[in-house]
């Protein structure tokens, strides 16, 4: 695993939807590639001027709720995102993104370990996220446990999942 140079976790800005939307659109692209069918691909990848208002929007409702959502700036340049939401006495990943040219440098550890610290302090007990298939060993090396198959339908396109979670 590559380290990297300087890592900075923040806040996210509304100034950072643009940047954000593009990162998601990329890190889909690359993630899915043989791994998601022609229509789960089409659902996922909406434009990235089409997520900007659903990014801002979330940004908003981070900011008047208890949600986090951290970006991850590598040498100053945009790399990740986690959006997570306490659910009663659980936190919840709602998103994580990481763009290609940054996996495997500790930046989704690094943004998800934020992610359980925030959600810790505001009293939550365990973390929970839904994961699609092939990133399920990325969470299982971080602690969380798999709880049993699903099905995402949020972006128009069943998707196989496995919910997850872990104790904090």
């Amino acid at each position: 695993m590559d380290s990297v140079a300087t890592l900075v976790l923040r806040p996210a800005r509304a100034e950072d939807a643009p940047a954000l939307a593009r990162l998601r659109d990329e890190a889909i692209r690359a993630a899915c590639a043989g791994r998601a069918s022609p229509h789960q691909m089409r659902a996922w990848r909406r434009t990235p001027d089409a997520v900007v208002p659903v990014i801002t929007q979330r940004m908003v409702r981070a900011a008047t709720r208890r949600d986090d959502y951290a970006v991850a700036l590598s040498d100053e340049v945009l790399a990740g995102f986690c959006l997570t939401s306490p659910a009663g006495p659980a936190g919840y990943v709602d998103a994580i993104y990481i763009h290609p040219r940054y996996w495997r440098r500790g930046i989704g550890r690094a943004l998800l370990e934020r992610a359980e610290q925030v959600m810790a302090g505001q009293g939550a007990r365990h973390m929970r996220l839904e994961s699609v298939m092939w990133a399920v060993g990325f969470y299982e090396r971080l602690g969380y446990v798999r709880r049993g198959p699903a099905s995402d339908t949020d972006d128009g396109a069943a998707t196989p999942v496995m919910e997850m979670d872990k104790t904090l």
